[in-house]
């Protein structure tokens, strides 16, 4: 047996790096984990201040969605215009979510109802951030919904809360999409890590970019990872009937480069 390693690589042509910015129109659904495991060492109303601070950085031209989970889902805004009456509006949702903490920690269908919601905008670039220490209830059953997500053009990011989330878990939700995981504790430094993503929400020049690679029957795939812009672990890979194996990239950036290995 020879072992083979392949480095595949995508990035936006010269044309799409030079061309004039124009923003793509994107739904951007904050899925919020409200459980009681949120109402310990302040994580709640650190959460709460984050997911305004990101509405308040969101552009006008965008769209807004927010579900709330913990036993039970809650829809509190969909696909609302991001304008600064709406964005008020927005906030507003966001701090009734005080009332609805409590319970156990639903993440699998917070992360389908974020998709649902995603998938009935009309939005060229459909992107998830889920706001959560990352305790989920069945951590498998949410990574396998994030999963789906992922299939349906849905790219997920997430906000790691408190000083020990469980980044291994939220980065199992954030990997397949080509998705990142964030966790500052610190107001300014909060501030900066969401500026970058919007920043990077900003500069999409592409969607539901994927890689494909044919391997021959007597090829075996093996293990993957993310090595660029960010890295990341991905898992041993499976090819289709069709003896493919897809790399999700998602949303293309403007001046970013994307390769697997």
């Amino acid at each position: 047996e020879t072992e083979l390693k392949c480095l595949a690589k995508l990035w936006p042509s010269m044309s799409l790096r030079g061309a004039e910015p124009k923003p793509v129109d994107t739904n951007i659904c904050l899925v919020f984990d409200c459980s009681s495991s949120m109402l310990r060492k302040g994580k709640l109303a650190a959460a709460i201040e984050s997911a305004k601070l990101i509405v308040d950085m969101i552009p006008e031209s965008q769209r807004i969605s927010l579900v709330a989970f913990q036993s039970s889902i809650h829809m509190l805004v969909d696909n609302a215009q991001a304008t600064t009456a709406e964005k008020d509006n927005i906030k507003e949702q966001i701090e009734q979510i005080r009332s609805l903490a409590g319970g156990s920690t639903n993440m699998t269908d917070g992360i389908k109802e974020g998709a649902r919601s995603c998938k009935r905008s009309r939005a060229e670039a459909k992107v998830m951030i889920i706001l959560s220490d990352g305790a989920a209830d069945f951590p498998k059953a949410a990574e396998k919904a994030a999963r789906v997500a992922t299939d349906e053009g849905v790219q997920l990011f997430a906000v790691g809360i408190g000083d020990q989330y469980k980044a291994d878990h939220l980065l199992k939700l954030v990997t397949p999409s080509n998705g990142t995981l964030f966790g500052e504790s610190e107001v300014e430094k909060i501030k900066s890590t969401f500026s970058t993503l919007i920043s990077r929400i900003e500069n999409f020049v592409a969607t539901n970019a994927r890689i494909e690679i044919c391997f021959d029957e007597e090829v075996q795939a093996g293990l993957a990872f993310k090595t660029s812009p960010e890295q990341a672990f991905i898992g041993n890979m499976q090819p289709d009937g069709d003896r493919l194996v897809r790399f999700n990239v998602g949303n293309i950036e403007r001046d970013k480069e994307y390769s697997f290995l």
